[in-house]
């Protein structure tokens, strides 16, 4: 039966390896990042792309990354967060910018960082500070809805980001997601 999976070889990774990266190249937008299809927007996407590029070995010197960094370091809110709106979706004026920090959008944003920069850099510095400023703990209620009904949701344990921006993205410009997550310190 194994002969019958084609497991990956270098000369068809390396082939598909480069082939991405040709289709980064040219998806790039002009400022340095790019669209993002499951998160909004161009935050979500610029910091997938700069995660794939860190894993395949690319260097903040190439290029392709040293636009994409700077674009995001612009982005950076005021208060050390990222938060981008729906907007972008139809205003590319609005690109990684028009709403107050989130969780989920500084967090991307300072992955996306971390794969070219050190933890030492300002803009990652000021986005974990963020994140760590704006922790609440988990036992804040949080509402779920499930057909429509309003069902107050309690954890148990640990430490959350209360988020009410719509950050997650069903389909752009018709349906999105309001992102949540519960982190656990002991």
């Amino acid at each position: 039966m194994a002969a019958l999976c084609d497991p990956s070889t270098p000369d068809l990774t390396e082939a598909s390896v480069s082939r991405g990266v040709k289709y980064l190249r040219d998806a790039q937008e002009v400022q340095g990042s790019w669209f993002g299809r499951w998160g909004v927007n161009y935050l979500y996407g610029t910091s997938a792309c700069l995660c794939g590029l860190a894993e395949i070995g690319f260097q903040e010197s190439d290029l392709i990354v040293s636009r994409a960094v700077e674009w995001l370091k612009e982005c950076q809110n005021d208060d050390g967060g990222w938060g981008e709106g729906l907007e972008s979706y139809r205003d590319k004026s609005t690109m990684g910018k028009g709403i107050e920090s989130s969780a989920s959008q500084t967090a991307w944003a300072v992955m996306g960082l971390l794969g070219h920069l050190t933890p030492e850099d300002l803009a990652i510095r000021r986005g974990i500070t963020w994140l760590v400023q704006n922790l609440r703990p988990s036992t804040e209620p949080v509402d779920a809805y499930e057909g429509g009904v309003r069902i107050p949701v309690n954890y148990k344990a640990g430490k959350t980001w209360r988020e009410e921006q719509l950050t997650g993205t069903g389909f752009p410009n018709h349906f999105y997601i309001i992102t949540s997550t519960v982190i656990t310190f002991r």
